[in-house]
């Protein structure tokens, strides 16, 4: 069936306040763009992450122009591609989507999602630049939102490791997987999200499998991730004008066939291929041909 993926850049620690390190990182993301240009598995362009305050003076915010100078090359490079330009950060005036990060347990998560879907705001922490930095761009509700990174649990930690939270039983991580999972399936404006994380690397102990790939979980309780994940999701229809919401099926007649892998690679493609037609509707029809491909390809 093949992945759809977005192209990302390793960026952490750059001192993206000072303009000076921007050229460097414009000539890295150049190359990196012309490298995967004609990768059919690419379709959303993601130069940058968690662009907030410099890493040891958090009164040096990040200039705003960094990282619409980089939406702008990104666009240059490949117009036909959507590009978000941070993901979970403080994101610029020039963007296609906006993305968040939220390692909050089910009780905040849930408030952030009623708050995106009831009154078409964004209330997850690190969102919008702080008021020194003198900016007003808020997400209007028309652009796709994605959450880029949640979860953030380690379970089975060794030395050093840690995570955003840590769970000792393998019933509890389960439990709070599947919570927050749901929460986010349930969220009709919510056009895709990526739990972090699936390997643990290096002192970040949260994935499901350890460094060297080797599972942390059962074999039962990996089913129930996957039943987690393949649970209805809100789709959103327009009749008369306005927009409603239904709950409906993930799979449908055999939803269990090909084991628990089948059914995460085939809720990650049709989760895919949900964000692939909001963008469409967003920007007027402008990416039909690889909305079409991609729904062919799946099928």
């Amino acid at each position: 069936m093949g992945y759809i993926v977005w192209g990302e850049c390793a960026g952490w620690g750059i001192e993206y306040e000072n303009l000076a390190a921007l050229g460097r990182f414009a000539s890295e993301w150049t190359k990196a763009v012309q490298r995967d240009f004609n990768h059919p598995s690419i379709v959303v362009w993601c130069p940058l992450n968690e662009v907030w305050e410099n890493l040891e003076d958090s009164e040096r915010v990040r200039d705003v122009r960094f990282v619409e100078a980089i939406y702008k090359l990104t666009k240059t490079l490949d117009s036909n591609r959507p590009c978000v330009d941070t993901s979970g950060g403080y994101h610029g005036r020039y963007n296609d989507l906006f993305d968040f990060h939220c390692y909050h347990g089910p009780e905040t998560l849930a408030e952030h999602l009623r708050a995106l879907e009831e009154r078409s705001v964004l209330t997850m922490d690190k969102t919008y630049a702080p008021l020194s930095a003198q900016e007003n761009i808020p997400y209007d509700g028309p652009r796709p939102v994605n959450a880029g990174e949640y979860g953030g649990v380690a379970y089975g930690a060794k030395g050093n490791g840690w995570g955003y939270r840590t769970r000792s039983s393998e019933e509890e991580f389960v439990d709070g997987y599947v919570k927050l999972t749901e929460l986010l399936l349930s969220c009709g404006k919510l056009s895709g999200f990526c739990y972090t994380q699936l390997y643990a690397v290096e002192q970040e102990q949260n994935g499901l499998y350890s460094f060297d790939r080797k599972p942390k979980l059962s074999e039962n309780a990996l089913k129930r991730i996957a039943a987690g994940n393949g649970q209805t999701a809100k789709s959103r229809t327009r009749r008369g004008g306005k927009i409603r919401t239904k709950k409906r099926g993930r799979f449908g007649k055999g939803e269990a066939r090909n084991g628990s892998a089948y059914a995460v690679i085939r809720t990650a493609r049709n989760r895919a291929v949900e964000f692939l037609l909001r963008i469409n509707q967003t920007f007027g029809g402008e990416f039909s041909k690889i909305v079409k491909k991609s729904i062919a390809f799946g099928a």
